[in-house]
């Protein structure tokens, strides 16, 4: 039985509270729901100074949501208030209290469930950086446009079961009351996000420089951070052809000022790591090698012997969160701590030289197309027993250019190694027995050294000042 709303007999100060009450709690849950939002934001800042960054549209959608969700909470807990006033001992006071539990129910399953699934999905964005994944705008923005329209409706049913209105007409009156009360609260930001993204980006490089890594079809992972010092050379934005910065610690220094960050670096840590000490380098693609050689050869000197050059894995799989780490990672010859290598090459071993340039490459003089490189290579490989190979190119070949041959290099010879492997053990190289291996290296090493870093480098050792 459905009753008339002339039998809640309401007063006018009773009326001005039910609608202070749906304003607060509708403010009050908005203001709580944006403070979730940007804690997970918060918490959602890596290493390198990323974090959670929401574009206009979406923080207007997620607004709108919330205030929609929170003007639909206000009404029920205004509709609460009025009818929580028991004239008589009566079929409508025991009507009216069915409705209040109803509601109140509804209420704290609701913040139950909202804060269940907050925690839930802080802990995924905030620990495991799932935003560079998944993203619930806009592919699942209909879910949250179903969850309003299912609370909007289980609050009117409620109401509409115990009184004589015109069901439609309110419901459709209801909603169009939502609609714009919704979008006229969820324009008002009460967190200044933009200022919150400036504040952790202005210290990101990749945001506030031009960082575009070369793809590599040969990579590994970069997880020794303790001995790692992260290393970018970076244009100014759109300004490809200026002088690279060098940046380490949010800090611009000049390449002679490396040999003092390593040396502390190598203060820090123990003893027996230092030889272990590894240059991360984070390079934009268009830099020329010339720059680069100049970074590695410092820091070589200095006492660093492994180079990872940081590259974007060629598997579509590899998550973004960890693209980050990806590295070839190489061993730097110290020239001035090593012997000259010409004697045991000229005696046991029979050189293959590389020569690259912008538009062609050369294999012991004879040019190949890029395309047929990794065959005529590998070719080349099986022709030379006691191979050792002499990487040459132009100075100011690009960053992406060394990567690009480089890592076909690495790939060529990667894949006869699994080849062999599956030929006399039936496994690829990395699934083989530690001896077997060993054999298979023995047969197939990667013998590379970059005759280019080796002129670079016998230059500096001549002339000290350039240093």
């Amino acid at each position: 039985m459905r009753h008339e709303l002339d039998i809640l007999q309401l007063t006018t100060t009773r009326k001005i509270l039910g609608v202070v009450i749906l304003v607060v709690t509708a403010l009050s849950y908005y203001s709580l729901f944006n403070i979730m939002r940007e804690s997970i934001r918060y918490f959602s800042e890596t290493e390198d100074y990323d974090l959670w960054v929401l574009s206009e549209i979406e923080v207007w959608f997620y607004n709108t949501i919330y205030a929609c969700i929170a003007i639909t909470l206000g009404i029920a807990n205004a509709f609460q208030f009025i009818i929580n006033r028991p004239l008589r001992i009566s079929r409508f006071g025991t009507i009216r209290s069915s409705i209040l539990n109803d509601q109140r129910v509804l209420n704290w399953t609701f913040i139950m469930w909202a804060s269940k699934l907050g925690y839930i999905v802080g802990l995924f964005f905030a620990i495991y950086s799932v935003f560079y994944e998944f993203s619930l705008f806009p592919d699942y923005c209909i879910l949250f446009v179903l969850f309003v329209l299912a609370l909007h409706l289980q609050v009117w049913t409620h109401i509409l079961r115990y009184f004589k209105l015109p069901i439609l007409k309110t419901q459709l009156l209801g909603f169009l009351f939502l609609i714009i009360s919704g979008l006229g609260l969820g324009t008002i930001n009460l967190i200044d996000y933009k200022m919150f993204n400036a504040r952790v980006l202005k210290k990101n490089i990749a945001y506030n420089y031009e960082l575009i890594k070369p793809t590599s079809e040969i990579w590994e992972y970069n997880t020794r951070f303790s001995r790692t010092i992260t290393t970018y050379l970076v244009n100014k934005k759109e300004q490809d052809n200026d002088q690279p910065f060098l940046i380490i610690d949010n800090k611009t220094i000049s390449p002679p000022d490396l040999k003092a960050i390593v040396q502390k670096r190598q203060r820090i840590i123990a003893s027996t790591l230092k030889n272990s000490l590894r240059l991360h380098l984070n390079i934009n693609q268009s830099i020329s090698m010339d720059v680069v050689n100049d970074i590695i050869v410092q820091a070589v000197q200095t006492g660093i012997k492994y180079v990872d050059y940081a590259v974007l894995p060629s598997e579509k799989e590899v998550s973004r969160s960890m693209q980050k780490y990806a590295v070839i990672r190489v061993r730097m010859l110290d020239y001035t701590r090593n012997p000259s290598l010409d004697s045991l090459i000229n005696e046991e071993l029979q050189i293959i030289t590389l020569d690259v340039a912008k538009n062609q490459i050369l294999i012991n003089g004879v040019a190949t197309a890029d395309i047929l490189f990794s065959i005529e290579l590998k070719e080349k490989i099986v022709q030379t027993p006691n191979y050792y190979l002499r990487l040459s190119y132009e100075e100011d070949i690009s960053y992406q250019r060394f990567i690009a041959i480089y890592s076909r290099i690495r790939q060529t010879i990667s894949t006869m190694r699994d080849e062999y492997g599956q030929a006399n053990y039936g496994s690829n190289y990395d699934r083989c027995e530690p001896d077997q291996r060993k054999q298979i290296q023995n047969i197939y090493p990667l013998y590379l050294e970059d005759m280019t870093y080796r002129s670079k480098f016998e230059t500096f050792k001549n002339n000290p000042t350039n240093e």
